[in-house]
């Protein structure tokens, strides 16, 4: 067998072959993994819904742009990651397809004519000028947002099937008689109640206390009574100050000056003893 192979390896079937695998690699490309189909094929899987790698990165770079807007600063994946909101995308995200799978099943479809009307209703879709309906514009617009015209309808799709299903229940649902019992008594509540003034003279006349009770108390609580006294004392000093000269009282001290000046000058001299 070893030499059947190295005798068809010298054929030239065998250099034929190879053209046709190198020229395979050029037209399929060379990323072409064995092991590819053996891991899964999608980040989430819920019956027959599911989302890619591609779907959620786009999906994901969304929820960065919101959170970057919120916190008013650029983030990172790795941000986010060291927040764990990843995880709690993730889980909100396989719940929802989940959910869809269901209502999908469950025969809650919105029709074309409901996704077709809301998509007319975007004005980002429309010609500036004619006021129409532009193709163009539809298709640039999504791609600015990294969204395909399959993705958009399947999203409209999506949020029809949960508005209505959350409109039916919430209209579907009836609160128990209990309950409402409990609201109706409380609201026609009505209590009776009755008073009456109690008074001194009802109470009865209390003696004023003689000194005979009064030392009696005294000697039942003696340490309450038996601290000594205190006081306290506080000196303070006072200095009488003179209050200031008025022009009559300065006219006065003048006068009186100058009449002791005068007496002095008038009044004689001693006359000088004799030796």
């Amino acid at each position: 067998m070893i030499t059947a192979f190295r005798a068809f390896s010298r054929s030239k079937w065998a250099a034929g072959l190879l053209v046709l695998i190198a020229v395979s690699f050029v037209i399929v490309g060379a990323r072409m993994d064995v092991f590819d189909n053996l891991g899964p094929k999608h980040v989430i899987s819920a019956g027959d819904r599911s989302m890619s790698e591609v779907e959620f990165r786009t999906a994901f770079d969304r929820v960065r742009e919101r959170v970057q807007e919120q916190a008013g600063r650029p983030l990172t994946n790795a941000d986010l990651v060291a927040e764990n909101i990843h995880v709690r995308f993730l889980d909100s995200q396989t719940e929802q397809l989940g959910f869809l799978n269901w209502a999908w099943k469950a025969g809650l479809r919105p029709g074309k004519e409901l996704i077709v009307k809301q998509i007319r209703q975007i004005p980002a879709f429309f010609n500036s000028v004619t006021g129409q309906f532009d193709q163009q514009a539809y298709q640039a617009a999504l791609a600015q947002q990294n969204l395909t015209p399959a993705m958009l309808e399947q999203d409209l799709r999506d949020q029809y099937a949960t508005e209505h299903f959350g409109a039916a229940v919430y209209a579907g649902a009836r609160v128990p008689r209990i309950y409402g019992a409990l609201l109706a008594g409380q609201a026609f509540e009505r209590r009776d109640g009755r008073w009456f003034e109690v008074t001194q003279a009802m109470a009865g006349q209390v003696a004023a206390p003689t000194d005979a009770h009064l030392n009696a108390f005294i000697q039942e609580t003696p340490p309450a009574f038996a601290r000594p006294s205190s006081a306290r004392f506080r000196s303070c000093c006072s200095r009488l100050i003179p209050p200031p000269p008025t022009p009559r009282s300065r006219k006065r001290a003048s006068s009186s000056a100058s009449t002791s000046r005068r007496t002095a000058w008038v009044s004689p001299r001693p006359a000088p003893s004799s030796p």
